[in-house]
C-alpha cells in the first residue's frame, strides 16, 4: 500500500517523503526526551500534607510526548503506508523507532537485532574451533557487545577465565553455547 501526498504549494510534487522524514524526526526527538524525563529523579515538594500532589512539570512534559507520539505514529503510518493501531504510541514508546520500522515495512530488522545475530553466528562458528587464535577472534567479536546486556558481560567473564587458565577452552565452549543460546532467547524479538 503506498500513500502520496499533494499540497497546493508544491503542485504535482509528492510530498510523502518529506512528511515521512520530519515525522520521523520529531518522533525521534521526543523519544529522547522521554528517557531523560524517566531518568530524572525531581519530585515536586508537598506544602502539606493535605493537599494533593500537584503534577509536576515532568509529568505534564510527559503527558505531551504520549499526546503526540499518538497522533505523530497516525501521521508515520499514512505516510508510510502503514497499518497503524491504537497502541502504536506506546510500541514506540517501549520499543524506539526501529521497532516501529519494522512493523511498518520499512526495515526487515532492528540494528540490535542484527548485530546480535551477526554475533551469535561469528560466535558459535568460533567456539567449534580450536582454542588458538579463535579465544583472540571471539574477544574481539565480543569486544562491541559489551555492556549492552549482562549475558554479553557473563561471556567475557567466561572468556577471562580461559584467558588466566583458569578455565579450558573446551569448558568455555559448552558454557558460551549456553549463554549464546540465552541471548538468542532474550533478543529474538528487539
Amino acid at each position: 500500500m503506498e500513500n502520496k501526498v499533494y499540497s497546493a504549494q508544491f503542485g504535482t510534487q509528492d510530498m510523502s517523503a518529506w512528511l515521512t522524514e520530519k515525522t520521523e524526526s520529531v518522533i525521534e526527538a521526543l523519544l529522547r526526551l522521554n528517557k531523560e524525563i524517566n531518568n530524572s529523579n525531581n519530585e515536586p515538594e508537598i506544602p502539606y500534607g493535605f493537599e494533593e500532589k500537584p503534577e509536576s512539570t515532568e509529568e505534564k512534559v510527559k503527558k505531551t510526548i504520549e499526546y503526540s507520539l499518538y497522533d505523530l505514529t497516525k501521521i508515520y503510518s499514512f505516510a508510510l503506508g502503514g497499518e497503524w493501531e491504537v497502541n502504536d504510541n506506546d510500541f514506540v514508546l517501549n520499543k524506539g523507532i526501529e521497532k516501529l520500522k519494522v512493523k511498518y515495512g520499512l526495515l526487515e530488522e532492528t540494528s540490535i537485532h542484527r548485530d546480535v545475530m551477526d554475533f551469535i553466528e561469528t560466535a558459535s562458528e568460533l567456539i567449534q574451533g580450536e582454542r588458538s587464535p579463535n579465544r583472540t577472534l571471539f574477544y574481539d567479536a565480543l569486544l562491541p557487545m559489551l555492556g549492552k546486556d549482562k549475558l554479553f558481560d557473563e561471556l567475557d567473564n567466561e572468556l577471562e577465565l580461559v584467558r588466566d587458565g583458569q578455565e579450558s577452552w573446551e569448558v568455555f565452549c559448552d558454557n558460551a553455547n549456553v549463554i549464546l543460546k540465552e541471548i538468542e532467547e532474550k533478543f529474538k524479538d528487539s
